[in-house]
Parts: C-alpha cells; sequence; structure tokens
C-alpha cells in the first residue's frame, strides 16, 4: 500500500509543473494584451482632447496646428500622428468647424493585430463645433461677462 501511493506521487509531479507553466504563460499573455489595450486607449483620449483643442483656437481666430501641437507634446505617446486640423462646413447658415487628426500608433505587440506583424495601427479623432453667431462670444460666455 505504502509503495503505491510513492509510484502515484511520481507520476503526478511533472503534471503540476506543466500546469504552472501554462498558467503563467497565459497570465503574462493576459497582461500584455491589457497592456497594450490600455495604452490604445489612452491615446485615443488624447487624441480627441487635441482635436478638440484645436476646433477651439480654429473658432477664436488662432491657429489649431499649435493648439494640437501643444497639447500633443504635453503627453507622453510613442506614435506617429498625422495632423490635419481644419476644415469648415456649412449647414443652415451656421458654420460647422471641423477638426479631425488622422494618426499611426505603434503597436507594442503586432501579433495580437495582424498574422502579418503590422507595427502601425491607424485611428482617427475628430471634433465639431459651431461656431457663434456674434463676435463677442469669441472670448467670453455672455456679453455681460468679465474678461478675465
Amino acid at each position: 500500500m505504502k509503495l503505491k501511493l510513492i509510484t502515484d506521487n511520481k507520476n503526478n509531479s511533472g503534471q503540476t509543473l506543466v500546469e504552472t507553466l501554462f498558467v503563467i504563460l497565459f497570465v503574462i499573455g493576459l497582461f500584455c494584451s491589457l497592456v497594450q489595450l490600455f495604452l490604445l486607449c489612452v491615446t485615443r483620449i488624447v487624441m480627441f482632447d487635441a482635436a478638440q483643442a484645436g476646433v477651439r483656437a480654429a473658432i477664436v481666430g488662432k491657429s489649431p496646428y499649435t493648439s494640437v501641437a501643444y497639447v500633443l507634446s504635453s503627453q507622453y505617446i510613442g506614435e506617429q500622428i498625422i495632423p490635419i486640423p481644419e476644415s469648415r462646413y456649412t449647414n443652415s447658415n451656421r458654420t460647422i468647424i471641423c477638426c479631425e487628426i488622422k494618426y499611426l500608433q505603434k503597436v507594442i505587440f503586432p501579433s495580437f493585430f495582424s498574422v502579418f506583424g503590422i507595427n502601425y495601427l491607424p485611428g482617427t479623432a475628430s471634433c465639431r463645433m459651431i461656431a457663434p453667431p456674434e463676435p463677442d462670444y469669441f472670448k467670453k460666455s455672455w456679453p455681460g461677462a468679465n474678461n478675465d
């Protein structure tokens, strides 16, 4: 009886090592994919913030390129950016100003996105605003507001 327990332990001892190895590989893969997902989300948030800054600068007559560059330089994001900051549309006698930023984001683990290992993932962030009808509203919220 004692001999049988020793042989059972010997047969199962390698299985624990294999299961532990599978769990470790699974956890590492899960961790790496979550890191990549978080980087994609943070970059997308920063791009939409830059698009909003660009459209606000275009409405008040400033350079949208400068405001987009300022927002992007204040963040640490590792990708190549192709900005296209201003375009105008007219709809029902109001001018709609659109800021669109197209960018390529370098991915850390390209095998998650493509079998071919493409290192760049394209993205677009845009923001639209209607220009106020009176120039008095460019610098302040309402006509009697202080210019602080």
